[in-house]
């Protein structure tokens, strides 16, 4: 990580005094000598100008010096500009009144304030002008030449920070002055660090440390202390950066502080910590970006895409790596630079999309080779060399792997090492050398037990349980990727916020996919010996983990003040180490086969569960007594069927002045098209898997299948094509078996819920009596309305909001059906937030939700509903209800009726589900949600509903009352098209 905008103390180099006749005017680096004589009298009528202003104003250099320090501490890009105004103004002065020295002193603080604005071009020229303005003054040539070094290392110019570097210990050492020595061997350090030089590096920071600490310069002591924890890059690097950040918050300097939460994040990403990465994160860039700092708030952004890509939230984590770039190229920041578009790189080549790759390195490239660095250059190279690889340009990418390996090595970096050594495993294997690239594992996998890289480890036995699957060697492939397995399980007990253990295991589900594919290889081989058993045990461990753990409550996302509270490292270790163990403890662990055979214990239920995978995906069918397992379509297949039957679904729309004739061909062409997708796509998912003649069908979707209105697949049946599968079961779909089992249990510890119902419709999206404003959304400016602003714009949609008048037909409907003595409606403004918080909606046997739904794919955390806006005065008010919002209700609900658009999507984690409003529901007390997968009918919802209620009120459960409802309407003829019916899914608990 580049380590930019280096800090330096308040006043450098404070009260100098002395008078020294040397008369230097210089306005920028290189200027002040051989002037014409019309910039000479261009300079004296600019002296003339400001001798008046200064008179007029009666302020002398050394209060202005004085005022410039001030505006400096409060730390605001405004305050920092006004401050190098008056320090160019009395540098100046000082200058043409024969104070040389005082000159020198206003520009190394101006450098200083250039530094920590990211401004280095002006950096360097103000302390080139105080290095020439300080002849005669070996403290104040220390300071510019070590600031100069600092600032060319920092920047990527190793080779200039070493030229400057060597003078600057050459002047500083001569003096007695402990705190100049130390500044000076600090710069030495960053340039010894940024050229990857790291034992001098650690040598030079450590002695700088131990001088600033002899010279009680907290401010030096800190700089030098966080610069050795990055470079020592053991289990000493984090406590050192916290024993760095206790002498910033010590001194007060708040920017320093900053600097050290940055290293403290670095570190705790690198861990896998990522909540309390993220938290240091949010702790420091407000401060850089107060001040306009942009290579540092660069580096925050660096390390949020870190955060959100291992979290699996790859467009999350390209949006930061992106804004990172373009702030690295806008200072000159080249190593930054570097690293953000190699990580760009690698999430492009995550998502497939290769065509971006090959001018994006060949950038990178050209900026490795400017930096002269081995390291960076050895990365250029082996990003260049994937690029020939996917090319099938084997030779040359594998000459490239060789170039950057050697530049690895030269580099003395092992962890870039055993990234280059693991590339070139899967460039051998991929030609079909599998015993090179498993001796090029092996190396690799040295490098990595060395440095205790734990994930890197879970990499190298996936690969080669790859390469032993491939080899056939079923029982070597089981051992390996088992200890992958192990390490992930391991991991994930450290990642503390919900939805990034969600994303977390998600963007692991390769390991388990593979996982399974062994197990069910040996089961084709050995079938009497329970691999099958195993293998669905493992889909049921790779699903919904973190959701499990927010059903038993074993995870709780902390306050950032609580999380980062306590500043010792040793206490630090004892809190991790505590919390780890806690959540050892406390998470829930998957079901056996045997508890789930158990839990189901219904001879009128069959559990139905997927796990897709690139190569190869499988479904196991699960009754009370037997478990058989069945070989499907590989994944690409089954979501390209999912894509066509979905489109399909659509109703046809009329065109402008067509025949009725022609609309009702174009029709019967749909259906017929439709019939054929559904056909076809249950064959593909259905056709192996031999269902038995049970009344209710459990679910467990994985990937795209959570998309799918399983309902609507058209089966055979006793010599009938064509038959949707709700004809033939109850449907109700499952995060995972285990989870069914964990809502029971929730459920059994809330109180019993009043036999009620409150409806939530028809909401007031706008003012009464007058229009909406455009910008309604950011009218009350709070954080609410602008989530609900951000929801909209991420979905495309306008910032107007569609009243629902319709939802009252529906609302008035379900009273009709319950009886006004039990129903609740909350309609128009009275359907608000503060009717929904009101305790009394705690004890509701059912809730239903007839509004609007956001479900952001992109940023599912400001998913939500939309209730009343505006009050009767016409007010605005916020109602907004965001997915945080409802994962803090405590319901007692046995179902939660969402009969807004789409309510049953939001974002695809792969084997951890669809966070969306359906899971947050679950997890605030539902037994049941029941949510629509696409934008449904007024009329027919209405229709649904009416029918869904009175089998309700007949005593049918819910899913049986969904069933009932749908087939309702199948059987009116305006309505019997899938897109009208099959659009409402159950999910949880059945009963």
């Amino acid at each position: 990580m580049s380590n930019t905008g280096s800090f330096g103390p308040i006043a450098r180099v404070a009260g100098v005094l002395a008078v020294f006749a040397l008369a230097v005017c210089a306005a920028s680096a290189g200027q002040g000598q051989g002037r014409t004589a019309t910039q000479q009298a261009t300079a004296a009528q600019g002296q003339i100008k400001l001798d008046v202003e200064h008179t007029t104003r009666k302020i002398s250099p050394e209060t202005e010096l004085e005022e410039a320090r001030a505006l400096r501490r409060r730390l605001t890009e405004r305050d920092l500009r006004r401050a190098l105004r008056l320090l160019a103004d009395s540098a100046q002065r000082f200058a043409w009144s024969g104070l040389p020295h005082q000159a020198v002193v206003a520009k190394l603080e101006a450098g200083d304030v250039y530094l920590m604005m990211s401004s280095y071009p002006s950096a360097l020229a103000a302390y080139r002008q105080a290095l020439t303005m300080s002849e005669g003054r070996d403290d104040q040539r220390c300071a510019a030449l070590s600031s100069i070094a600092r600032t060319y290392a920092n920047i990527g110019r190793p080779k200039d920070a070493q030229q400057y570097s060597d003078q600057a210990l050459a002047v500083c050492m001569a003096i007695s002055d402990k705190k100049a020595q130390a500044d000076a061997l600090e710069a030495q350090g960053e340039t010894r660090f940024f050229s990857r030089n790291l034992t001098d590096a650690i040598a030079s920071f450590t002695r700088a440390r131990e001088l600033a600490s002899e010279a009680g310069d907290r401010d030096g002591q800190g700089l030098a202390t966080m610069m050795l924890s990055e470079a020592i890059n053991d289990q000493q690097a984090n406590q050192l950066a916290w024993s760095a950040l206790e002498s910033f918050v010590e001194s007060g300097n708040e920017y320093g502080a900053a600097r050290a939460h940055l290293k403290l994040a670095y570190f705790a990403s690198a861990e896998g910590d990522f909540e309390t990465a993220r938290c240091h994160c949010e702790t420091a860039l407000p401060v850089f970006q107060r001040i306009a700092d942009k290579d540092n708030a660069a580096i925050a952004h660096n390390i949020l895409g870190i955060v959100t890509r291992q979290s699996g939230d790859l467009e999350e984590s390209l949006d930061n790596y992106r804004r990172a770039r373009n702030e690295f190229a806008s200072v000159g920041d080249d190593l930054g630079e570097v690293e953000s578009i190699s990580a760009i790189g690698d999430i492009l080549v995550s998502q497939h999309k290769y065509a971006d790759l090959e001018p994006l390195y060949v950038r990178k490239l050209h900026l490795a080779r400017a930096t002269s660095n081995h390291a960076f250059l050895a990365w250029a190279l082996v990003d260049m060399a994937g690029v020939y690889a996917r090319q099938h340009r084997y030779t040359q990418a594998d000459e490239t792997y060789q170039r950057g390996l050697a530049e690895y090595r030269a580099a003395r970096d092992q962890t870039g090492e055993g990234d280059a050594l693991e590339r070139m495993a899967e460039l051998q294997a991929e030609q079909g050398r599998y015993q090179q690239a498993l001796d090029l594992l092996g190396e690799a996998q040295v490098l990595r037990e060395q440095l205790g890289e734990t994930e890197g480890l879970a990499r190298i036995q996936y690969l080669r349980a790859r390469i032993y699957l491939r080899l056939n060697d079923l029982e070597k492939a089981r051992s390996e990727i088992e200890k992958t397995i192990a390490i992930i399980e391991s991991q994930r007990l450290r990642i503390a916020k919900f939805d990034s253990r969600a994303q977390y295991f998600a963007s692991v589900h390769e390991y388990y996919s593979l996982y399974i594919q062994v197990l069910m290889a040996l089961h084709k081989l050995h079938p009497d010996e329970k691999y099958s058993q195993l293998a669905f045990e493992a889909a049921e461990r790779s699903k919904v983990r973190s959701f499990l753990d927010l059903l038993d409550n074993s995870q709780l996302t902390l306050p950032c003040d609580t999380l980062l509270a306590g500043n010792s490292q040793s206490a630090t270790i004892d809190t991790d180490q505590t919390a780890s163990d806690t959540r050892a403890r406390a998470t829930t662990q998957p079901l056996t086969l045997s508890d789930i055979q158990t839990e189901i214990g219904d001879i009128n239920t069959v559990l139905l569960e997927f796990a897709l995978g690139e190569e190869r995906s499988f479904a196991w069918v699960v009754d009370g007594d037997s478990l058989t397992a069945f070989d499907i379509g590989p994944a690409a297949e089954i979501r390209d069927r999912i894509r066509m039957f979905r489109k399909a679904l659509l109703p046809i729309e009329t065109t402008a002045n067509e025949a009725p004739i022609d609309y009702l061909r174009k029709r019967a062409a749909a259906r017929s098209t439709l019939l054929l997708q559904s056909r076809q796509l249950a064959h593909l998912l259905l056709g192996p898997v031999h269902l038995p003649a049970r009344q209710r069908l459990l679910i467990v979707p994985d990937g795209p299948l959570q998309y799918l209105p399983f309902a609507a697949l058209s089966v055979a049946e006793n010599g009938r094509n064509g038959v949707p599968l709700v004809e033939l079961h109850e449907l109700a779909i499952l995060p995972s078996a285990s989870a069914l089992v964990a809502l029971r249990k929730t459920a059994g510890r809330r109180p019993q819920p009043a036999d009620e119902v409150t409806v939530f419709a028809d909401p007031v999206f706008e003012p009464p009596g007058k229009p909406i404003p455009a910008a309604f959304s950011i009218l009350a400016g709070s954080p609410r309305s602008r989530a609900l602003t951000r929801a909209l714009r991420d979905l495309g949609d306008s910032q107007w909001i569609p009243s629902l008048p319709g939802s009252r037909n529906e609302a008035l409907a379900i009273q009709q059906i319950v009886g006004p003595a039990r129903t609740r409606l909350a309609m128009g403004f009275e359907a608000n937030r503060e009717a929904l918080m009101d305790s009394s909606i705690a004890r509701q046997r059912i809730i239903h939700f007839a509004t609007h739904g956001m479900m952001d794919a992109r940023h599912p955390e400001i998913s939500g509903l939309v209730l009343s806006m505006f009050n009767k005065q016409g007010k605005y008010q916020d109602g907004y209800l965001r997915l945080s919002d409802i994962y803090d209700l405590k319901l007692s609900a046995d179902l939660v009726v969402l009969s807004s658009c789409e309510s049953a999507l939001g974002k695809d984690l792969g084997s951890e589900g669809i966070i969306g409003l359906p899971r947050a529901f679950l997890y605030a007390g539902a037994r049941t949600v029941i949510a629509s997968l696409w934008k449904v009918d007024d009329e027919a919802t209405v229709t649904f509903m009416k029918g869904f209620y009175s089998r309700l009120q007949q005593g049918e459960n819910p899913a049986r009352a969904l069933q009932s409802a749908q087939l309702d309407l199948i059987r009116n003829t305006r309505l019997s098209d899938p897109y009208y019916w099959a659009a409402f899914v159950l999910e949880g608990d059945y009963r």
